[in-house]
């Protein structure tokens, strides 16, 4: 699948809601999730996509292909420079943060500090900016 393709597809994933956030630090619970999500890197299959070879490889820095924002008020922002801008919401439910978009949800998983989103065999590690 073509890399483009597959980062495309999850930023309409994102943008339409379906994808979620998985996390629990601590005692930290959703409190982990608040706050603004930048990409620091993007894998399919054999192929990486960081900080040093995005811009040429892609065509745009990590920074700018997307951010994901879990605010207080239970809604979450997509901001991609793929696909546009776009509001869903979010709730926690266990160890999971839950955005759902017409009845369809996916979970991306804590990584140490960060969030995993995985789709179509793309992965994309984002950090808490």
């Amino acid at each position: 699948m073509n890399v483009m393709k597959a980062i495309k597809k999850i930023a309409a994933l994102l943008a339409s809601g379906v994808l979620c956030a998985t996390a629990l630090v601590g005692c930290g619970g959703e409190d982990f999730y608040k706050g603004k999500w930048v990409p620091v890197e993007i894998t399919e299959g054999e192929k990486t996509f960081n900080s040093d070879n995005a811009e040429s490889e892609m065509g745009m820095k990590l920074e700018d292909f997307m951010t994901i924002e879990f605010k207080d008020d239970g809604k979450v922002a997509l901001n991609s420079g793929v696909s546009g801008n776009e509001e869903g919401t979010w709730k926690m439910d266990g160890d999971n943060a839950i955005v759902e978009e017409g009845g369809e949800s996916q979970t991306i998983k804590k990584d140490g500090d960060n969030i995993i989103m995985e789709n179509d065999g793309v992965k994309i590690k984002l950090e808490k900016k």
